[in-house]
């Protein structure tokens, strides 16, 4: 197969937007830091990169403590995610629509997070690893997600891929990729695109028409 299908995660393929906002809580209150942090903000900066969620978390700290703060949280999420088996963060059908397209592409997952632990704990609690060929956490790699996208398209040695987002930043690096996007109404942003899906039950019919 030389066509690979990528999904971002957050607002596509799950929304940990509350858990993360209870996690980001209990750390900054076990810890006694002085800083709260909203479901709001959690919520508009899920995809964020490590940089940009940082400021939008903590804009009020200096950009490398705000940094080296932020990541002890996500070690700190990625840890009791450890634990998590609720099924309930999953998209409706995501298991169906990534086993029947496993099939025909290949499959990767191009995050924003810092870490290949929150992607694995999704495909842990989604089952769905057996159907997934590779993916990338780019803030881990200091890559942006257009960047990403290549890699992954070279290590699968695929010469064709589309993209799967739900914001504007993921339809631009998506464009800088060079490389059809696909726009998850229902996730985190409200964007316009040419190519969109209510639901990811509707993405193997679209897919049939763009590839």
């Amino acid at each position: 197969m030389e066509e690979i299908v990528l999904f971002d995660l957050d607002g596509t393929l799950w929304d940990t937007s509350i858990c993360t906002y209870e996690f980001v809580k209990d750390y900054l209150k076990n810890n006694n830091y002085p800083y709260e942090v909203s479901l709001e903000v959690v919520k508009n900066n899920m995809g964020n990169n490590l940089s940009g969620c940082a400021e939008g978390y903590f804009p009020q700290v200096e950009k490398k403590k705000r940094e080296e703060l932020l990541l002890k949280i996500f070690q700190y999420e990625v840890d009791r995610l450890n634990e998590y088996q609720k099924s309930d963060i999953i998209y409706d059908n995501v298991y169906e629509v990534l086993k029947d397209l496993s099939k025909k592409y290949k499959l990767g997952i191009v995050s924003n997070c810092s870490t290949e632990e929150y992607i694995e704990n999704f495909l842990r609690i989604s089952k769905t690893k057996e159907f997934v060929t590779d993916y990338i956490p780019a803030s881990k790699y200091n890559l942006t997600k257009g960047q990403a996208m290549k890699e992954l398209m070279k290590r699968t040695h695929c010469m064709k891929g589309i993209y799967i987002g739900d914001t504007k930043k993921d339809q631009d690096e998506s464009n800088k990729a060079n490389i059809p996007f696909v726009y998850a109404e229902y996730g985190f942003g409200k964007i316009e695109n040419k190519y969109k899906i209510k639901s990811i039950k509707e993405l193997p019919a679209l897919l049939e028409r763009i590839i």
